[in-house]
């Protein structure tokens, strides 16, 4: 997440030391006196905030957030260079398919191998070109396979789309096929259509018509109860 207030403004440097003695428990109110004595802390907010001081509310802010963060971002990194995919505590970080977690976890590998790259004081160029060569290779071809896992599953879902519409178009053909007449002659065998359409007929004449027929049967009755 990017934060843009006072405490997110503060080099670098400042940061990690503010972190670190957050982290170690240090008071608010130690915290922000020893910021505000900091000639580049003064000199950004005079620059940028108009001369208003680094305050305990601040770095309360900055405790419930960014902190946060950072001690997440720590404990990341601890446990990816000194774990291997099956320990417990990586597993708790990692969600997904197991190709998911291992792509994750060589993620996480890679971020730490750069960071501990950054930190090296090599003398040789070229030995140091060659690793950041090596190490981008590796990197891009993870890229890839995490582009291609990512292709799977949209295709995956474009499929699992359209079988639900073939079903819903089967399911539909299958109410058709049950309404022929032939179908439905084979479906209720004990149906007799023709004393259906007689008493369909004979309900109609008498109560549209008022026309009785002497075999009516009682006006009760429903030609529906013989379907």
């Amino acid at each position: 997440m990017n934060r843009n207030g006072k405490i997110a403004r503060l080099p670098p440097k400042i940061l990690e030391e503010l972190n670190l003695r957050l982290d170690a428990g240090e008071a608010a109110v130690a915290l922000v006196d020893w910021l505000n004595s900091l000639p580049e802390v003064q000199a950004l907010i005079a620059s940028d905030f108009d001369g208003h001081r680094i305050t305990a509310q601040n770095v309360s802010e900055w405790k419930n957030g960014g902190f946060r963060d950072w001690r997440v971002y720590q404990k990341v990194r601890h446990i990816v260079q000194t774990s291997s995919p099956d320990d417990p505590e990586l597993k708790q970080l990692l969600t997904g398919p197991l190709a998911d977690k291992l792509s994750q976890w060589l993620t996480l590998r890679f971020a730490a191998a750069a960071e501990s790259l950054s930190s090296l004081d090599h003398q040789d160029p070229e030995a140091e070109l060659r690793i950041l060569s090596e190490l981008s290779g590796d990197v891009l071809a993870l890229r890839r396979s995490q582009l291609s896992a990512g292709r799977l599953q949209l295709e995956q879902q474009r499929l699992a789309i359209e079988l639900s519409k073939a079903q819903a178009i089967k399911e539909q053909e299958f109410w058709e096929w049950t309404k022929r007449p032939d179908i439905q002659e084979k479906l209720y065998p004990q149906r007799d259509r023709e004393k259906i359409r007689r008493e369909v007929e004979r309900m109609l004449n008498r109560r549209l018509l008022g026309i009785r027929d002497a075999s009516d049967p009682d006006e009760t009755t429903d030609p529906a109860i013989l379907i």
